[in-house]
């Protein structure tokens, strides 16, 4: 059960993240797991926004570390897919995605199929037949 003290700092952290300031949001993020580090949703959510600085590497952290309680959470294989992909690593983008895919096949795969942030796999034979 979440404390209020972890809620709180939760819930400040999505305003945050909304309003556009990442920093501060990661800043109540951390707090929050302060209170829970093993709250999956706080691992998640710090993904998004460590996304949203561009620290990819961190970001794959928190969403394994919340993978640890929540295996098969499609959106944060998607995000892990997503991270892998904008750092480069295409082996493991596609096979997270392809993780992500079996989980919330039609979803997955239609949002893949315009998301930005796989641009560079556009052209990788693999990642076109995943997506088709």
């Amino acid at each position: 059960m979440k404390s209020d003290f972890e809620l709180s700092w939760a819930n400040k952290g999505c305003t945050l993240y909304y309003l556009g300031s990442y920093e501060e949001a990661l800043a109540s993020c951390n707090k929050a797991l302060e209170f829970e580090p093993n709250d999956y949703i706080a691992c998640f959510n710090k993904s998004f926004i460590l996304i949203k600085l561009r620290r990819y590497q961190e970001a794959i952290i928190s969403i394994n570390k919340g993978l640890k309680n929540q295996p098969e959470n499609h959106i944060a294989l998607y995000n892990k897919a997503r991270s892998y992909a904008l750092i480069g690593n295409s082996i493991r983008a596609i096979k997270n995605l392809k993780s992500a895919i079996k989980l919330n096949f039609e979803e997955i795969k239609n949002t893949a199929k315009i998301d930005p942030y796989f641009d560079t796999l556009r052209k990788n034979k693999k990642f076109q037949l995943l997506i088709e």
